[in-house]
């Protein structure tokens, strides 16, 4: 391969880099912004009729603790 010498340090650079990045613990990258239209429907589905939602994880969560000894 034709790379030049500088090319392949700066590659070598950003590798090394983005490892030490995903190895600190302390140091974590701001997640992004949830889209408003998914924020709207999210919401819309919580507030539903009756909080459809809620009461269908509280029967997946009481037939999960059934299910396990």
């Amino acid at each position: 391969m034709d790379i030049s010498a500088a090319l392949l340090s700066q590659w070598q650079n950003l590798a090394i880099e983005g490892m030490l990045r995903a190895l600190d613990p302390k140091q974590k990258d701001p997640l992004p912004p949830i889209n408003q239209r998914l924020a709207r429907l999210i919401e819309k589905k919580l507030a539903g009729p009756a909080g459809k939602l809620e009461k269908r994880l509280r029967a997946i969560q009481k037939a999960k603790a059934a299910m396990s000894p």
